[in-house]
């Protein structure tokens, strides 16, 4: 970006959050340290979301409860929206080579979360690639996804550092038991105010231990309890388990 004139009128946004919320700080007892980028959901950052999604969405959790917060998740969209594949691009590559450095100097391991509150097919952009395809090997990347043709979830073995978690909206069980029996993902899903040991027959490990997710064990359902608005929300997105 050094090299780059960026226009008089254009604001570069700090594009990663690292160690802000609760979750991924409990990342760093286990010797990792978080960044992840939060932007402010829509259909067109998350094309497979449903009404119950965008409803409960975590980007009302935490946070995401702040006017001032919501104001700077818009921003971060507005600027990869206006300036994908030319200072976006810049900025984030910077920023995440920066975030590298960091963690390597408190000794962590460096973890990134692309889509924080969004469903963004990074490996179709091409931008991450020098991460996700393997590459690099001193950056962890994961994400969770609805999005089940894209090519990190049918492909895996081509983005062998990018892991997927798929996620359950309440209504595409279908395509969950597609990326669970045939891709080998684990399956997130949204419970109320309990977890329960197996649900739909398949075991259920506590999500909400660390944000972790490549390090969870293959074949199970990644249980979240409900967070921010989600917590009252009556859809089957939010599953009540008695």
């Amino acid at each position: 970006m050094d090299q780059t004139i960026i226009p008089h009128n254009v604001t570069i946004p700090n594009l990663l959050s690292i160690s802000q919320d609760a979750k991924t700080i409990k990342g760093e007892k286990h010797g990792y340290l978080s960044a992840i980028q939060y932007l402010r959901p829509d259909s067109v950052l998350c094309p497979h979301a449903t009404p119950e999604c965008f409803s409960a969405c975590l980007n009302t959790a935490g946070r995401g409860v702040f006017p001032k917060t919501q104001q700077a998740r818009l921003n971060r969209s507005q600027f990869f929206k206006k300036h994908l594949y030319g200072l976006y691009d810049i900025a984030l590559l910077k920023q995440i080579e920066k975030f590298i450095k960091k963690a390597k100097k408190l000794s962590y391991v460096p973890v990134f979360r692309p889509n924080g509150t969004s469903d963004i097919v990074w490996e179709n952009l091409k931008l991450l690639n020098r991460y996700i395809c393997g590459n690099r090997t001193d950056l962890v990347i994961y994400d969770y996804t609805k999005t089940l043709d894209r090519p990190a979830i049918t492909r895996p073995n081509d983005f062998p550092n990018y892991h997927l978690t798929f996620s359950y909206s309440g209504h595409n069980w279908r395509e969950c038991q597609i990326a669970f029996h045939e891709y080998g993902h684990n399956i997130a899903v949204v419970f109320r105010d309990k977890l329960p040991n197996t649900w739909r027959g398949i075991p259920v490990l506590n999500g909400d231990i660390s944000d972790l997710r490549f390090l969870d064990p293959a074949g199970h359902i990644v249980g979240l309890k409900a967070k921010g608005k989600a917590r009252t929300e009556k859809s089957a997105f939010v599953v009540d388990y008695e």
